[in-house]
């Protein structure tokens, strides 16, 4: 009987047109994932939950990793043969799934049984499952029935699913899916009555009834830590060991997360919990004190007092077997009558092989005594046999040693110190390190060796709530000491020969660790950058893979599918579209405004590859305008994660500097200073360098040591009536956003969930602007601009392609920062007074300037104490205070209505005062 036949049998059978049948109804629900189906042991496979853009491992109960059915099933078809698409049954779903294994005989029917199953099963869909020798039986029943979930004693085995558990899809779906299937009770009740014991039983007061192991917990722990699972052994999963010792590397590719050291620690702790549960039998108290033991314990634990007991309670509901340690069969005790029967009445050659084999066996009085018998029959003395005897005893120690040792391995390589070669020893440890680690997570950047992560990014806060925890981001972050060992550990172990032979275990000795950090020319990848989204190479190659690229970016994030470069048509509908859609609901000042705020969103996603760019400032008139909401969308674009923000310190440079040095050392998308204070004329010698230079040189705080790291990020910065000092105007990309309303605060978005929307418009996002800059660099058009700015590959990369497309020139935004900046407007005052008191290149003093300014007759000049003072002179009156300001513009031209003029500076009188003069420029 097919299965069409078979749930026919029962039901009308009617076809949506849909590629999933009769299922249909469960692609209205946004809980489907992608997962890979890999070989596994014992005949079967593992399916390994995949993220549907990233293609990582992923934890598949994680609702951000889940996505439509439409979005999973293209991601699979354009995968290959190895993926598919399951979908996540969860408690808050009403849909339950039955899984009947191996039920297809060998004569291509099914079992009885299944069909029995099946057919008392109306309102239900029914499907071949991807081995094809198994069925799914889908149905809807909110609220269903206690029931088991599992079972392994009937003539068939089965499941039965109805939270917290991803089934992939199967084939060849049949049946007519009712709103509630009214069968499903009596069939769980049949077949998944609820299991009273041994699973359910509390097991806080010992170990079940049916376990039976070292009740020593050092020798438990041994026993574990020897122990190999074939899932770790040939699966790439993590072991005891790995657990107990929280060897990170193997822990990231087992439960993958984005915590610390990118792992899912809450999964780890339940991974352990889980084998202990076996180790146990199940004794809940044992395993939290064991737990407690093991390198895993973190603040969580304490600070949630229900956390561990429920993760252990958990572990125990879920285990059905338990350790049964069989009695040791110890062979008979050998009496001095078996041994001296051995030896009487054999050759001499035959008695010294009883002597070798028998006397390590007896007690040292019947050794003695079994000793004048072996001298009879052999004819040796005493001395030559205790010779002999203690050169067994000697060989089966070093045996015994030799086991240990090989077991205190654990299938790493054995690498005996030497001191003074610990420069060729690194070497061969981080070849196998980088061999060996999951991508990403031993690289080096900065100078330092690094882990591409997910953290908190240094001096930032959550939004709105200066003391509130950051979200975290993806960051390229300095290996601890700690963390540097566990990668040396997780492959090596160090030992010493002792004088006597033996060999001794050793700690990492700590010179291979300096000899590692401390490694410039080493196999440790160099990374310049990490991306979590695609972007376009100055050759218009789109770059899309995931992992190290040759330019030394690190592309960990979301592979958009359908990434091409664009005809100029193309590139005008996704110019028009990311206005429409990607910013709807912000009220800019002007047009010019809105494609600026374009401009920052190409800057930021073609950043990496730009030696240098522009900053965004996202400024407006009054509160409540939009500006972090804008900066927020921006943010979560490039990384896919909500936004973090920094305090700016004002008029405190040393403490810039030291933030920017410690942000950039992580290499995150974007960095924002957020409500910088309204009035305020930002300006930052800092981080004006950092928009003008390739990368910062610093010294690291509290050491020697100077590193140089990339200033490939995008900045911003929000606030309200701010002003840019005269060396910002042409560093940043000023969007100005204009509310119409009276009660901006009032005003709503049309999709208040901003991170949420922004997540789901993403991937377009990224695609249409992959698409307009890929078009244009591969175009044969090249805009011939009449100026450019200071930043030649962003004109190449961001405003030509923009313009190309339909856009505004977004570079007028510099000229219009000048004539908007109070700095630049005092300077161009203070070179027109003068030009007027000096003109035809006159030279002029400080202290002149200062008197103009202050003296009382015949009047004192009000335009130039007003254009002093606003460029920083404390004093008008101060020669000193006025020289200060003139030196500070020194060659640096102002627009004087069509010709430029500049300060220079002229020979000193024979007084030694300093002296200037006004120069024309071209």
């Amino acid at each position: 009987m097919s299965l069409h036949e078979l749930r026919t049998s029962a039901q009308g059978s009617p076809l949506p047109d849909h590629p999933l049948g009769p299922l249909a109804p469960l692609a209205e629900w946004h809980q489907f994932i992608v997962a890979t189906i890999e070989p596994g042991t014992n005949g079967k496979t593992d399916k390994i939950p995949r993220h549907w853009i990233t293609g990582e491992v992923c934890n598949a109960h994680e609702p951000a990793n889940w996505t439509t059915y439409d979005a999973a099933a293209t991601m699979a078809a354009t995968r290959g043969a190895r993926w598919a698409v399951g979908f996540v049954i969860t408690a808050a779903d009403p849909w339950m799934c039955i899984d009947l294994d191996h039920v297809l005989q060998a004569d291509g029917t099914w079992h009885p049984a299944a069909v029995e199953l099946v057919q008392s099963l109306p309102g239900a869909v029914t499907e071949r499952s991807q081995s094809g020798q198994g069925m799914h039986v889908w149905c809807r029943y909110p609220d269903p029935p206690t029931h088991r979930k599992r079972r392994r004693d009937l003539a068939i085995d089965l499941e039965c699913y109805s939270a917290a558990r991803f089934i992939m899809l199967g084939t060849g779906q049949v049946g007519t899916l009712a709103p509630r299937c009214d069968a499903l009770p009596a069939v769980l009740a049949r077949y998944f009555e609820p299991a009273a014991a041994p699973d359910a039983q509390a097991h806080g007061d010992g170990p079940r009834a049916d376990w039976s192991g070292p009740t020593d917990d050092d020798e438990l722990i041994r026993r574990a830590l020897q122990s190999r699972s074939a899932g770790a052994a040939f699966g790439g999963k993590a072991s005891f060991a790995d657990l107990w010792n929280r060897n990170v590397d193997a822990l990231s590719r087992t439960y993958k997360g984005t915590d610390e050291g990118g792992v899912d620690w809450s999964s780890a702790d339940a991974g352990l919990a889980q084998h202990l549960a076996w180790w146990t039998g199940a004794n809940q108290a044992r395993m939290i004190a064991l737990m407690q033991r093991s390198a895993l314990v973190r603040d969580k634990w304490d600070n949630r007092e229900d956390y561990l007991p429920r993760t252990v309670a958990n572990a125990c509901a879920k285990q059905r077997d338990v350790l049964q340690d069989r009695p040791p069969e110890r062979p008979p005790a050998l009496t001095i009558e078996d041994a001296t029967r051995q030896m009487i009445g054999v050759k001499r050659d035959e008695a010294l092989i009883v002597w070798r084999t028998a006397a390590p066996q007896l007690s040292p009085t019947d050794r003695e005594a079994f000793l004048t018998t072996a001298e009879a029959v052999t004819g040796m003395g005493r001395r030559a046999l205790n010779a002999e005897l203690r050169e067994v005893m000697r060989a089966d120690s070093l045996q015994r040693e030799h086991a240990a040792f090989e077991a205190g391995l654990g299938g790493r390589v054995a690498i005996e110190h030497e001191k003074g070669n610990a420069t060729s020893q690194a070497d061969l440890i981080e070849r196998a390190i980088v061999q060996h680690c999951a991508p990403g997570a031993y690289v080096r950047f900065g100078g330092k060796l690094s882990q591409v992560t997910a953290a908190e990014l240094p001096y930032t806060h959550a939004i709105d709530k200066p003391d509130g925890t950051p979200p975290d981001v993806p960051v390229i972050k300095a290996l601890t000491r700690a963390e540097l060992r566990a990668h040396v550990e997780a492959r090596v172990r160090f030992y010493e020969t002792t004088r006597g032979g033996h060999r001794k275990f050793l700690d990492v000795p700590p010179v291979i660790l300096d000899a590692l950090a401390d490694r410039h020319t080493s196999a440790c990848p160099r990374v310049s950058g990490l991306l979590a989204h695609p972007l376009v190479l100055p050759s218009g190659e789109i770059l899309s893979g995931a992992g190290l690229h040759a330019t030394g970016l690190f592309l960990a994030g979301a592979q958009v599918p359908g990434l091409r470069a664009f005809n100029q048509a193309e590139a005008g509908a996704a110019l028009a579209w990311l206005r429409e859609v990607h910013l709807e609901g912000f009220e800019f000042a002007s047009d010019l405004d809105r494609d600026i705020a374009l401009a920052a969103l190409l800057t930021g996603v073609q950043r990496r590859v730009l030696p240098m760019a522009p900053g965004v400032a996202i400024l407006a008139n009054t509160q409540s305008s939009g500006k972090t909401t804008l900066a927020r969308r921006l943010h979560v674009t490039l990384t896919g994660r909500d936004m973090p923000v920094s305090t700016f310190a004002l008029g405190n440079e040393d403490e810039v500097q030291k933030a920017l040095l410690a942000m950039l050392m992580r290499s995150p998308a974007m960095v924002c200073f957020d409500n910088v204070p309204d009035g305020y004329t930002f300006q930052s010698g800092s981080l004006a360098a950092a928009l003008t230079a390739s990368e910062v040189n610093q010294r690291l705080l509290g050491g020697n040591e100077t590193v140089a790291v990339p200033t490939n990020v995008l900045f911003a910065l929000t606030g309200n009536n701010l002003s840019l000092g005269n060396d910002e105007v042409t560093r940043w990309l000023v969007v100005r956003l204009a509310p119409k309303h009276a009660r901006p605060e009032e005003r709503r978005f049309k999709h208040a969930d901003v991170v949420g929307h922004a997540i789901q418009l993403r991937a377009e996002v990224l695609r249409h602007v992959v698409g307009i800059v890929a078009g244009y660099l591969t175009s044969d058009a090249r805009l011939q601009l009449a100026d450019g700015t200071r930043y030649a590959r962003w004109d190449e990369m961001v405003r030509q392609p923009l313009l190309w497309a339909g856009a505004h020139d977004v570079a007028q935004v510099f000229r219009a920062n000048a004539e908007q900046s109070e700095p630049v407007r005092a300077h161009r005052a203070l070179v027109a007074r003068l030009c007027e008191a000096f003109p035809d290149g006159a030279e002029f003093s400080a202290a002149q300037i200062a008197d103009l300014a202050s003296r009382a007759f015949p009047a004192p000049d009000p335009d130039l104490r007003e254009a002093i003072e606003a460029l920083g002179a404390r004093d008008h009156r101060s020669p000193r205070s006025v020289g200060r300001v003139l030196k500070a513009k020194v060659g640096k031209a102002v627009d004087l209505g069509g010709h430029h003029m500049r300060i220079v500076a002229a020979p000193e009188d024979r007084n030694g005062v300093g002296r200037y003069r006004l120069d024309r420029v071209g």
